[in-house]
């Protein structure tokens, strides 16, 4: 069950930088810069937001966790709380890298992906 979770927690992160491409591409962000914005407030604010964005999937999970009385998941309810103030930031520096909305969206499923789902198994084969 939790591998299902971490495909659909794949495609989140790919949402967002996806986002974050879009302004760039189509210099949203410079019309705003010229305007006045602060960076600093720019980026503050985006990144709130797309981690409060993030939290309602994950509130959505552990109810579903809780309505379902998965008791051998309920360790994970934190982590799933956790998840988006650490993948977020990542998200952001991660579109740093990229030029066009596509790669940066495929290689953001991608390396979510390989962590999400083959690191664990990894680690579960190594105890």
């Amino acid at each position: 069950m939790l591998f299902i979770l971490a495909i659909g927690f794949c495609i989140l992160p790919a949402t967002i930088v996806g986002h974050i491409m879009f302004e760039r591409e189509s210099n949203l962000k410079h019309m705003q810069v010229i305007s006045g914005m602060n960076m600093f407030s720019y980026w503050t604010i985006n990144v709130l937001f797309d981690i409060c964005k993030m939290e309602i999937p994950m509130a959505l999970c552990v109810g579903l966790l809780y309505a379902f009385r998965l008791k051998e998941y309920y360790i994970s309810m934190y982590v799933f709380f956790a998840f988006p103030i650490g993948v977020v930031p990542f998200t952001h520096a991660l579109s740093f890298f990229f030029k066009t909305e596509w790669s940066a969206q495929l290689f953001t499923i991608v390396i979510n992906l390989v962590g999400l789902m083959f690191m664990p198994i990894g680690i579960f084969f190594m105890q």
